[in-house]
């Protein structure tokens, strides 16, 4: 992954600038900054992580829901179990008082 420089970045840099405020005063560019500041407040602890495409043709992927695993590619596969591996080793226990 590259930023706009063409210089590398990490997923996690990648999604830090995506969330850095634009100037400018437009509706448009406004609301975007809202959703922006939303974002960083509501997920202090944030991260992300980029994808490959898990198919190759543009009709498997129409009906992704249909497909079995083994017609996935196998690095989307690597990459959605390192996901969930990050996922459940930050996830908390939900405690009910």
């Amino acid at each position: 992954m590259t930023d706009k420089n063409g210089m590398q970045i990490s997923a996690r840099e990648y999604l830090e600038n995506s969330l850095q405020l634009h100037k400018g005063i437009s509706d448009k560019i406004e609301e975007r900054n809202r959703i922006r500041k939303l974002i960083r407040h509501c997920f202090q602890d944030r991260d992300c992580i980029s994808l490959s495409r898990p198919a190759e043709k543009e009709t498997e992927l129409q009906e992704m829901d249909k497909l079995d695993n083994s017609q996935l590619r196998s690095k989307f596969l690597s990459e959605i179990q390192h996901a969930r591996q990050k996922i459940f080793k930050k996830m908390k226990p939900k405690i009910v008082n």
